[in-house]
């Protein structure tokens, strides 16, 4: 186990898409961050041969904590876990949490990356996604950002209702102005359960959106290597390779998810932010299954090892890639151009293979 997702499920406003578990009552994060530390501590006795090579603080809305409390965080993780020298280290923050003087903070702590949900630079756009920020506030924000860190990844939304290519090509534009070495660049998609799940504006993009951001990107020297990410050479997230590439991770907080390979196991903890005050982390375990693997690692350009399947998956395999969905490369399984664009439809035929 390399890798550390620590959640901060703290939120000013849960965006209309959003569906992550997400909480607007500030006045726990004092409690929350004494359970967090103190879990971090429980769970540190099963990790002791293991050299930590990436942490990623994720929310929520991280940079809504102080220094301070990163500070008490890091301590514990420094304190209890063998971490890496060269390891890389992420926050995820929105513009309106930002301000120079934190991101100093932070980096001057260990954090050499920060994820920046920025999503657009079209103020109808991000009404519509419910995001508090403003497009003045989301440059201000990469402004303060760029003077403190060089590994910047920026998150962008494309297929908003009304949007067109020349919308797309704005956001990308004005986004590659600020030089980062990172791009996230997803679909919106609408989750039960989120504000805009019966929105009647629902759009629904046959993937030309997607194309166009996607030959944009590559066009300006970023590389694609992951269904929705890009990056300039070097500059890919390794934390979130490890997810991608079947590795074993360990979540700390509320919510958080955990993966253990060697047993072939997957848990959560709690959802409840109550219990996990009080310290009952658990939520569920249970075996992993090896679809996972496949929702997971075909997102990947260059997918999957091919012996890594086994050979209940051969025939539905061998029929996606006559159907030019999947294709292999290299002793590996990928997705195709087209089974780029119809992901979900082939991860539905592995599932009911």
């Amino acid at each position: 186990m390399q890798s550390i997702y620590i959640h901060i499920p703290f939120c000013i406003k849960k965006c209309a898409y959003c569906s992550f578990n997400s909480l607007t009552d500030l006045t726990l994060i004092d409690k929350y961050i004494i359970s967090l530390c103190n879990e971090i501590k429980n769970q540190s006795s099963s990790y002791k041969n293991e050299l930590i090579k990436t942490i990623y603080i994720g929310g929520g809305t991280p940079t809504l904590l102080s220094p301070l409390h990163i500070s008490a965080i890091i301590t514990q993780l420094n304190k209890y876990f063998n971490i890496s020298k060269d390891l890389e280290f992420s926050i995820e923050a929105n513009p309106e949490s930002i301000n120079q003087n934190n991101m100093i903070e932070y980096r001057n702590l260990g954090i050499n990356r920060i994820s920046i949900g920025i999503q657009s630079f079209n103020d109808s756009e991000l009404k519509y996604l419910g995001r508090i920020h403003t497009a003045k506030k989301a440059r201000e924000a990469l402004d303060a950002a760029s003077n403190v860190f060089e590994n910047i990844n920026l998150d962008l939304i494309i297929s908003i209702p009304k949007q067109t290519k020349n919308d797309v090509r704005k956001n990308i534009t004005e986004a590659l102005s600020f030089s980062p070495k990172h791009i996230s660049c997803y679909e919106l998609t609408y989750e039960q359960g989120t504000q805009l799940y019966n929105d009647a504006l629902r759009f629904e993009d046959n993937g030309e959106l997607y194309l166009f951001a996607q030959e944009k990107l590559i066009s300006s020297g970023f590389n694609q290597y992951e269904i929705s990410n890009y990056s300039k050479n070097g500059f890919e997230c390794l934390h979130n390779l490890t997810y991608w590439s079947d590795e074993s991770y360990l979540g700390l907080g509320l919510s958080a998810h955990s993966y253990d390979k060697t047993k072939s196991l997957r848990s959560a903890n709690t959802d409840i932010m109550k219990d996990y005050l009080n310290e009952n982390y658990i939520g569920f375990r249970e075996p992993a299954c090896e679809i996972d693997k496949f929702i997971m690692g075909l997102r990947k350009i260059n997918g999957i090892p091919e012996k890594s399947i086994s050979k209940d998956y051969k025939q539905t395999i061998e029929s996606l890639i006559k159907k030019d969905l999947l294709c292999k490369k290299n002793d590996r399984i990928a997705y195709t151009k087209k089974g780029l664009l119809l992901s979900n439809q082939v991860l539905l035929e592995l599932m009911n293979k």
